[in-house]
């Protein structure tokens, strides 16, 4: 829209540019200004943007600075609301109707359904969070706005629809807590099926493994003994090979907490995962991990002497099957294996975990 700006693009011409070329109605319009005039609803950005280009181009139309109406038909039609009137007047018919590009018009619809079946499931005395699954043809249609736009204070649909619906279920009495929710809410855009979970809580424990051949899983101990065949259910993020001992502290998912020495586990909680954590914890792997082998001398060329024909070598590598065909050791050949660092985002978030333990018992 030249003219309007002369120096940086104006929130009036990016908009022009975009209903030039899509019908929006003012949600998925006012939600290509998201991060701009704090305090309004993309709803309210949206009607006030169309507004307030209205007005611009109906003046630019009266002082004669459009040469042609028909340049203004199609971003009239692609408001969908607000510019009836005028068009009527410019034009002397009724403004056809027209879907909006990335909701089809279904925003508000769907923003009830989702409050409704809020309420309908969820006790107002439960702390809950709202996931929004959005199909595929609305992900690309955002991804083509915000590229072919260079949209920098754009919203993802889903985002407006769990803040609306959380804003609006909290003034009803309602608890929204995306932080320590017990219940999770998913509404599917598509299908309007609602899918309610209780949130899983779980203890994080960090363990070092002393013991050779005795794995955590009992599926993996065949019958033998296992730290599972002890305890109870354990879920495991990632773990090493029944004969490698594990010196630097790895993670497990107990349903309660665990503490102290058990088969040749050397326990500590540290304590509840929630949410987005837990998600975190089971997504999480060393990207490398460092190994100390200890075997038959004159095997590897940076091995070490350690009594006899005993030698050691230290290795650092993606796991141990990784290690030992980098070594070219065969399993006759190596006496003991110790993992003894990992690296990566897992060990990161152990440390994260075990600082926060720190700082809790120091209070």
């Amino acid at each position: 829209m030249e003219g309007i700006s002369q120096a940086n693009e104006s929130v009036l011409d990016k908009a022009f540019e975009l209903l030039s070329k899509y019908p929006l109605c003012d949600h998925c319009l006012g939600r290509a200004f998201s991060n701009l005039a704090t305090g309004l609803s993309d709803e309210e950005r949206g009607r006030a943007v169309k507004v307030a280009l209205l007005l611009e181009l109906d003046r630019r139309v009266k002082d004669q600075e459009v040469p042609d109406l028909e340049h203004l038909r199609s971003v009239l039609e692609n408001m969908i609301s607000h510019s009836e009137r005028l068009y009527e007047f410019y034009f002397g018919l009724s403004m056809p109707k027209r879907e909006c590009f990335v909701c089809r018009c279904k925003f508000g619809e769907i923003l009830e359904e989702l409050i409704s079946a809020v309420r309908d499931k969820v006790p107002k005395g439960r702390r809950f969070v709202i996931g929004v699954r959005v199909p595929a043809w609305i992900r690309e249609r955002e991804t083509n706005l915000v590229s072919e736009a260079n949209l920098a204070h754009y919203e993802p649909l889903k985002d407006e629809l769990k803040r609306e619906a959380g804003k609006r279920l909290a003034e009803a009495g309602y608890m929204p807590d995306p932080n320590d929710p017990e219940v999770e809410v998913v509404y599917d855009f598509e299908t309007r099926e609602v899918k309610v979970t209780e949130i899983r809580r779980r203890h994080a424990i960090a363990y070092l493994k002393l013991s050779r051949n005795v794995p955590v899983s009992a599926w993996y101990a065949r019958g033998g003994q296992s730290l599972e065949s002890e305890l109870g259910s354990l879920q495991v993020p990632y773990a090493e090979r029944s004969q490698v001992r594990v010196l630097e502290e790895f993670l497990l998912i107990s349903p309660k907490p665990l503490e102290g020495e058990r088969m040749g586990y050397v326990m500590k909680d540290l304590g509840e995962l929630r949410g987005k954590e837990l998600k975190t914890a089971f997504s999480l792997r060393p990207s490398l991990r460092q190994y100390r082998v200890l075997h038959l001398c004159g095997k590897t060329s940076t091995e070490v002497r350690v009594y006899g024909e005993i030698c050691e070598t230290v290795i650092t590598a993606k796991d141990w099957d990784e290690a030992k065909g980098a070594l070219g050791l065969s399993d006759e050949d190596v006496i003991a294996v110790d993992m003894i660092k990992s690296f990566g985002p897992s060990a990161r978030f152990v440390d994260l975990l075990v600082r926060r333990l720190e700082d809790k018992r120091n209070r």
